[in-house]
């Protein structure tokens, strides 16, 4: 071939261009970014609103909906879907993923800015953020002090702490969970402005008015313009207390009148507890393609400097979380299986080949292919991450195989008596275009996994591609290197008859006994080609026999995995505070922590857009796999019994793991337009799903319902008094809530907000509340009690929506069962369940992703199989050779079946990308015979006489190909290193797939070739000649 004939020829410059390989896949290692996952762009917008005070109807009807109406006629629009919560409001927009998000986001703000003139006017100004559900905190950190209070540990990350994070390259946000700001409360005094009266609306319009500072504008004198202003803001708290606000009857009325002025501490939105202590916690995002390791290295390195120079006094900061670890540890786990499945496939070599020389000829395809790869990677914008790491380790046996058919063919013709020059040349041609074959075979199998639909496809386009681009440089590599060095790197061990040490008469041992399995093998083809419709029979029987033990196997989405981590969500009752929703929390991590398994526990109350005060969650954090006997998933057992102990609380348990957030494997969406129908119908399915074994912790999104006391404003009452409802409900809303209502510079520059509020014991008495003057009508205060009637009700605690009908959501943890069989029966059950008209239940969740996986794998498979097809028709240059060759691809499932039934796995996602990898593999075994066959056929022999002497030279490349793809995955297999677990099933279907295929390929490929051999001889001008039986 033109390219080994220029190696063997110029040795020097076939040398040079694979040290500069190497150089060029070195330089890239240094600079390939390692991350978990590869970048995918996720086309989700989020609209996020805070409207402080407002009730979960109220934030649905004035500003999801609207939101909603205006946004939902966008060009790619795919999904979209609402939480209206108490106080906010978000709207996640799910764009084709197609679509930039970059441009979907730059379209909602447009179409968004003709919507606000219609929400509320109190409400905040609507935030537009991208969402990437693969984008988990870098960083996790707790901020604790023994001696300073919340607000100034507050002020302190605010201050010091975050703009110190943000400056670090690559972090994109630093957000603070549970900080407790510092604020000017006016505490209202009822009765003194009923003695002055006053109302509250009065107050507040004093305070705006009375503290202000108005720009005049500009004076210009000649060439000197000087800025003009009236400042009337108060600087202290003396100032603000001595603030006029009304003056009835000539008399001023100060503000220290009617309110006390003090200092105080805003109640904290969320709240955070690192163990059993309250903490503040810092979670650091990064920039869309930031390098992981490197910002969490500059993020931890910032904390130390903050330290060691005393800017954060005695405050300390841990780290509770952090990414990089997790990628890290996955990084050296998968390096170490590399590595290990090198040195197991080179050892196959060795022991095949019996010579040290020949077996460094054919083991240096393993790194200078990997180097290769990597330095293509670079230029492709891949990172080194979990999928990437998995196809580089998946090639092992795929790479060497090259060299392996290639250096064994060489080795023959040595063996013939040809020089090493010659023997180099004329083995790599004679082998040359079956490699050529066997090597789009797999670059047809893996391609299709890169473009396959959905968030997989995006997710395994970087496997599909690396694995493409490392087999087409080993093929480079295997057509120049091995025949350049074996031509002038002699070796005498390949010589017949050479002298051979102990240990080389030992693998000499090994060769005999591989002699006779080779004569039995030869004795068994010729029985297979005399007896060929029993020999087909029994293929059938094994294949058939293998379809019906898929049941056994079960399928999934992903298997489970071991991260160490598992999160325990809870709720208390409906209605309960913050702080009761804390005891709780805290009740748990007691038992948590006296637990030996637990290393420590991140907690937060309340937290997120949408958290509720009933609501927290506790990311328990557990020791080493090494150092328990139980495995994560377990250990969720445990925790759920554990979490019965305290009573007053529903708790979720979960171990984290897989793509994106940690969402429950079962998840079904109950949508409709009647919110009662809604509710009764998501209760049902609730039962239906808990009454099914292998269920755990189910849940309904919207169960129990908030306690609301409901004013209803009088109407002809409130006109006749002069009382406006905006004026009414904004004093209602700043009485209970607090109302920001203006700020407080000193002179020190600092600025804290001034926030009209009732002490904390008015407050808290609707009745009490009745009384209060909301407004002054006709210089007379006017109460709530005279414009408002009172009823007590209930409400909604959260309200989704899901493409403009609400929805509540049914979810449930896996306990024992796999997601396939549980999903069959909660299917079976529901067809049985007469829904209400108008009310549908839609699937999400693992099982919803399980589906589309199922789907975007059998479309790959079939492109896969067509692929393989053209290309062996091409280089066969016939019709019917390629499909006696494909025979072997439906035995390779048998051997899947039994291999994912041996190791106890599943079908799942991995298993899947297995499946569709043996379409390549098992053909490489059936083309390297059928070529050779061919040869011999063009040199005069009869079919079945070629395809016996054809299985018997090819035989030992066969088996030392497959035997080193199976060792080279071995490691992977036995998942011998944590956090590997996962990903095992690929290597476990695709060596179960390799033994089946080789022992029936063997066997039933030549029979197949046989059958077809008339009509293939016809289009190629062969004699048929074979006895038929």
């Amino acid at each position: 071939m033109f390219l080994t004939r220029i190696s063997i020829a110029q040795p020097v410059f076939a040398t040079m261009v694979m040290i500069a390989i190497s150089v060029f896949g070195l330089a890239a290692w240094r600079v390939l970014p390692i991350d978990r996952f590869p970048p995918v762009d996720f086309p989700i917008v989020a609209v996020m609103t805070p409207w402080s005070g407002a009730s979960p109807s109220a934030v649905e009807s004035e500003i999801s909906v609207p939101i909603e109406d205006a946004l939902g006629t966008l060009a790619g629009i795919d999904e979209v879907s609402s939480t209206s919560s108490q106080g906010h409001s978000t709207v996640v927009l799910r764009f084709t993923l197609d679509t930039d998000s970059g441009q979907a986001a730059e379209d909602v703000r447009d179409r968004l800015s003709s919507v606000l003139p219609d929400l509320p006017a109190d409400a905040d100004p609507p935030q537009v953020v991208r969402f990437n559900p693969l984008d988990d905190p870098v960083l996790s950190l707790a901020l604790s002090s023994p001696s300073q209070p919340a607000d100034a540990l507050t002020r302190l990350a605010e201050d010091v702490i975050l703009p110190a994070i943000t400056a670090v390259k690559g972090v994109g946000s630093a957000a603070l969970v549970g900080g407790a700001d510092r604020h000017v409360e006016l505490r209202l005094d009822p009765d003194r402005l009923q003695e002055h009266g006053l109302g509250v609306a009065e107050v507040i319009a004093a305070v705006r008015a009375g503290n202000a500072l108005s720009q005049a504008g500009s004076l210009v004198e000649g060439a000197t313009t000087r800025l003009v202003q009236l400042n009337a803001e108060a600087r202290t708290i003396r100032e603000l207390e001595a603030l006029v606000i009304a003056r009835p009857g000539g008399a001023p009325v100060y503000l220290r009148d009617v309110a006390t002025v003090v200092e105080s501490t805003a109640d904290p939105e969320s709240l955070a507890f690192h163990g059993g202590s309250a903490a503040l916690a810092v979670d650091v995002t990064r920039v869309e393609g930031a390098n992981v390791v490197a910002v969490a290295d500059g993020v931890e390195k910032v904390i130390s400097e903050l330290a060691s120079v005393g800017r954060i006094g005695d405050a300390q900061i841990k780290v509770i979380t952090n990414s990089a670890t997790e990628i890290e540890a996955t990084y050296a786990t998968l390096l170490s299986t590399l590595t290990e499945g090198m040195a197991l496939a080179v050892a196959i070599v060795f022991l095949f080949l019996n010579s040290w020389r020949s077996t460094v000829i054919t083991a240096l395809i393993l790194p200078i292919s990997f180097l290769g790869t990597l330095a293509v990677m670079v230029l492709l914008g891949f990172s080194l991450n979990m999928l990437s790491m998995l196809a580089l380790t998946l090639s092992v046996g795929i790479l060497i195989d090259d060299a392996i058919v290639v250096r064994e063919n060489i080795t023959r013709h040595l063996h013939m008596g040809r020089d090493h020059a010659r023997a180099a040349a004329e083995g790599t041609q004679e082998i040359g275009m079956a490699v050529v074959a066997t090597t789009l075979a797999l670059c047809a199998v893996f391609l299709p996994l890169a473009f396959m639909d959905g968030i997989v496809g995006r997710l395994f386009m970087q496997f599909g591609v690396t694995v493409a681009v490392a087999v087409l440089i080993s093929l480079f590599i295997s057509f120049t290197l091995d025949p350049m060095l074996s031509s002038v790197w002699h070796d005498p061990d390949s010589r017949l008859g050479a002298h051979q040490g102990w240990f080389g008469s030992c693998i000499a041992r090994f060769d005999h006994a591989f002699d006779v399995l080779a004569r039995i093998y030869e004795r068994l083809l010729l029985w297979s080609l005399t007896w060929r419709k029993t020999t087909m029979a029994l293929a059938f029987a094994t294949f058939a026999g293998s379809l019906a033990l898929i049941p056994r196997i079960g399928v999934e989405f992903l298997p489970a995995t071991d991260e160490s981590r598992i999160t325990v969500t809870l709720e208390t009752a409906t209605g309960s505070s913050k702080d009761y929703t804390a005891l709780k929390a805290q009740q748990i991590i007691a038992l948590l922590e006296a637990l030996p398994e637990v290393a420590g526990t991140y907690t937060t109350v309340a937290a997120g857009n949408d958290g509720a005060d009933n609501e927290a969650a506790i990311t328990v954090t557990l020791v080493d796999p090494a150092d328990r006997a139980a495995s994560a998933e377990e250990m969720t057992s445990r925790l759920r019994y554990l979490q019965q102990q305290v009573p007053g609380i529903v708790a979720t348990v979960s171990a984290s793991g897989g793509f994106g957030p940690d969402d429950a494997p079962i998840t079904l969406n109950i949508a409709g337009k009647d919110g009662a129908e809604i509710a009764r119908t998501a209760r049902m399915v609730g039962d239906v799903v808990a009454a099914i074994p292998g269920t755990a912790d189910v849940r309904l999104s919207s169960t129990d319902a908030q306690p609301l006391v409901n004013f209803t404003l009088l109407r002809d009452a409130a006109s006749d008094l002069g009382a406006t409802a905006d004026m009414s409900g904004d004093a209602l809303r700043a009485m209970v809530n607090g109302s920001e209502i203006s700020d407080l510079r000193r002179p020190d520059g600092t600025v804290d907000p001034i926030v009209i509020r009732l002490p904390k014991a008015l407050r808290q008495n609707p009745e009490m509340l009745m009384d209060l003057p909301v407004a002054r009508g006709a210089g007379v205060p006017v109460t709530l009690r005279e414009i408002a009637l009172r009823e007590d009700g209930v409400g909604p605690t959260r309200i989704e929506r899901l493409d403009r009908s609400r929805v509540i959501t049914v979810t449930a943890q896996l306990d024992g069962r796999v997601l396939g069989d549980v999903m069959a029966e909660v299917r079976a059950t529901l067809d049985g369940i007469d829904l209400p008209d108008g009310v549908s239940v839609g699937m999400g969740g693992d099982a919803d992703l399980m589906g589309d996986t199922i789907v975007s794998m059998t479309v790959a498979l079939i492109m896969a199989v067509v692929f393989v097809y053209l290309v062996l028709a091409s280089q066969f240059a016939s019709f019917l050779q390629p499909l006696a060759i494909m025979a072997s691809l439906p035995l390779a499932l048998s051997g899947v079946v039994l291999g994912l039934l041996t190791a106890g796995s599943t079908l799942n996602l991995y298993s899947m990308i297995g499946v569709v990898t043996l379409m390549g593999l098992v053909v490489k075994n059936a083309i390297l015979l059928v070529d050779n066959a061919n040869q011999y056929r063009r040199a005069g022999l009869a079919l079945q006489p070629a395809l016996l002497k054809a299985g018997v030279t090819r035989f030992r490349p066969i088996m030392m190909t497959t035997l080193a793809m199976i060792f080279g995955m071995l490691p992977l297999a036995l998942a011998v290193h944590p956090g590997s677990e996962q990903s095992a099933s690929m290597a476990q279907a695709v060596i179960g797939g390799l033994v089946s295929s080789t022992l029936l390929t063997l066997v039933v490929v030549p029979v197949a070739l046989v059958w077809t051999g008339r009509f293939s001889d016809r289009s190629q001008g062969y004699p048929y000649r074979t006895a038929a039986r």
